[in-house]
C-alpha cells in the first residue's frame, strides 16, 4: 500500500469525497499518537 492508501492499480480507500478531509485528519492524528504509551493505555481501556 502506498502513502495515499492505494494498492497498486486496484485502489484502496473508497469513501465519499465529502468524508475525505475527516479521514485524512483522523489518520494524521492516529499517526501522531499511535506510539504514545498513555494513548495506547487509554485505547486499551475502552
Amino acid at each position: 500500500m502506498n502513502s495515499k492508501g492505494r494498492y497498486g492499480i486496484h485502489g484502496g480507500q473508497y469513501i465519499p469525497e465529502t468524508l475525505m478531509n475527516a479521514v485524512i485528519e483522523l489518520e494524521e492524528a492516529y499517526n501522531h499518537y499511535k506510539n504514545d504509551p498513555e494513548f495506547n493505555q487509554e485505547l486499551t481501556d475502552l
